[in-house]
C-alpha cells in the first residue's frame, strides 16, 4: 500500500493533486493500492471521486497495513502553521460533524479578546496532534521506521520562525526525496540549513491535459456552458475570484464588459475555492451585472476543468486554474494577488511574468497581448513544463523505490 497525505478542503487544486498523481504512477506502472489520508474521514470534496482516511489513522499505527511509502503534496503544504479554519470550518458544518458547546460564543470570544481562532485551537487538538512541524512537514524518524517519504510538488514561500528552523532542516534531510513547485520555497529550505538535493519542477497540475483529453473535456464543458444559457455561437471568458473589496470590483466588472464587446464573448463565472468562498462572491457578481455574466455553480472538479477545457480564456485568483488552463493551451491572466507562488508558476513553467496582472484596470489590455501571442510559444513552454514534471516524479517514483529504474 502506498500513502498519499493530502490537505482535502473543498478547492479545486487540493482535491485534484490525488487524481492526477494517481495518473502519473499508474502511468509508470505502479500497481499498489493508494490510500489518501488527510483530516477529514469520508469522501473527497467536489466530488473528486476518491476516500479520505483519516492521517490519526496512519501516524498512530493503527493501519492494518503499514504504507511502503508515504507521499506529501501537492500543494502549499511546507509551512509552519496553517489556518484551517478557512479551509474546513464550512466542511465540518457540511457534514455535521460536533463541535464542542458553546462553540460560537468560544469562536467569539477568542477573535475578539486573542485574536485567534478558537476552531484552529480545536482542530490542531483534535486532528493535528502527531509529531510534525505544521501539519505537513514530517520527519520519518518521528513515524514508521525506514519509511521513504517524499514531498511532491510543495511549495512554501514563506519564511519560517527562527526557532522550526532546525526541525524544518532534520525532516527535510529524512526524506527520500524532495520536488518543489517553485524556487522561492527552495530558498527557503536553504534559509534553515537544508542540505539535501531538492528538485524544483513545474507544478505536477500541468500533466493534466495528459491524462484528461482536450477533446473530450471540451465537449463535456460545451454541453455544461449550454445548459447555464450561454451562447455556444460567442467565444467564453471564464472568469473566478475570491471576494473581492468594492473598488476591485468596480474595475472588474468594467474590464470584463468591455472585454465580452471587443471579444464578442460571453462571462462564465466558475467558483473554484469554495473554501474562499467564491462562490457566494461570484453570484453576487452576476447578480450585480444584471445577468450578464453568467454564474455557473460547478460542484465538481470534472466540471470544472470540463468548462475551463470549452473556454476560450481564463481569468482568474486560482494558480490552478491558470495551470488547467495553461495545460489545456488557453489564454489565461492571473490575477493582481501578489502571491509569490504565482509568479513562482510563471518563472518555473517558463512564462512571461506579465501573465500576472498589476491591477485589475490591466485585463483589457493584458488580454490583448496575451491573445497575440504566438500559440508556438504555449506549446514550447508546455512541452517543456511536462517534460521536468513528469521526469521529476518519476525521479521521486525511483528514490521512494515506488518503481525500479
Amino acid at each position: 500500500m502506498i500513502a498519499h497525505f493530502v490537505d482535502c478542503p473543498d478547492n479545486f487544486g487540493d482535491v485534484l493533486y490525488p487524481v492526477i498523481l494517481e495518473k502519473v504512477m499508474r502511468d509508470m506502472g505502479v500497481m499498489d493500492d493508494i490510500q489518501r489520508y488527510s483530516f477529514l474521514e469520508g469522501d473527497a470534496p467536489l466530488e473528486a471521486g476518491y476516500p479520505v482516511r483519516s492521517i490519526q489513522d496512519l501516524m498512530s499505527g493503527t493501519n492494518t497495513v503499514h504504507p511502503r511509502a508515504l507521499f506529501i503534496g501537492g500543494g502549499e503544504l511546507l509551512r509552519a502553521s496553517q489556518n484551517k479554519e478557512r479551509g474546513y470550518l464550512n466542511l465540518f458544518l457540511e457534514r455535521g460533524l460536533p463541535l464542542p458547546s458553546f462553540f460560537w460564543k468560544k469562536q467569539y470570544l477568542y477573535r475578539r479578546l486573542l485574536r485567534r481562532s478558537y476552531f484552529n485551537q480545536l482542530f490542531t487538538k483534535r486532528y493535528m496532534n502527531y509529531p510534525s512541524v505544521g501539519p505537513y512537514i514530517i520527519n520519518a524518524k518521528e513515524i514508521y521506521e525506514k519509511l521513504p517519504i517524499a514531498f511532491c510538488s510543495c511549495g512554501g514561500p514563506n519564511r519560517y520562525p527562527q526557532e522550526v528552523g532546525p526541525k524544518v532542516r532534520d525532516a527535510m534531510e529524512q526524506s527520500s526525496f524532495i520536488y518543489l513547485r517553485d524556487e522561492i520555497t527552495r530558498e527557503r529550505l536553504v534559509e534553515c540549513g537544508v542540505q539535501k538535493r531538492m528538485h524544483v519542477a513545474p507544478d505536477l497540475i500541468c500533466l493534466l491535459s495528459d491524462y484528461f483529453s482536450l477533446d473530450e473535456m471540451s465537449v463535456s464543458g460545451n454541453d455544461i456552458l449550454k445548459r447555464y444559457g450561454l451562447n455556444p455561437k460567442k467565444k467564453t471568458i471564464v472568469f473566478q475570484s475570491f471576494p473581492l473589496d468594492e473598488q476591485p470590483t468596480k474595475e472588474v466588472l468594467e474590464q470584463l464588459s468591455s472585454c465580452a464587446d471587443r471579444c464578442n464573448a460571453e462571462i462564465c463565472l466558475l467558483p473554484m475555492g469554495y473554501c474562499h468562498n467564491d462562490h457566494k462572491y461570484l453570484e453576487t457578481l452576476s447578480a450585480i451585472s444584471g445577468g450578464a455574466f453568467k454564474y455557473l455553480p460547478a460542484k465538481s472538479i470534472f466540471d470544472i476543468i470540463s468548462v475551463v477545457a470549452a473556454s476560450d480564456c481564463f481569468i482568474g485568483t486560482s494558480m490552478h486554474g491558470s495551470i488547467t488552463a495553461f495545460s489545456y493551451g488557453k489564454p489565461f491572466l492571473i490575477a493582481p494577488t501578489r502571491r509569490q507562488k504565482q509568479q513562482g508558476f510563471l518563472k518555473a513553467a517558463g512564462l512571461y511574468p506579465w501573465f500576472e496582472l498589476e491591477c485589475w484596470s490591466q485585463i483589457q489590455e493584458r488580454l490583448a497581448e496575451v491573445l497575440m501571442l504566438e500559440p508556438e510559444y504555449s506549446k514550447w513552454c508546455l512541452r517543456g513544463a511536462k517534460d521536468q514534471a513528469r521526469e521529476t516524479a518519476r525521479k521521486m517514483l525511483i528514490a521512494t523505490q515506488t518503481i525500479q529504474l
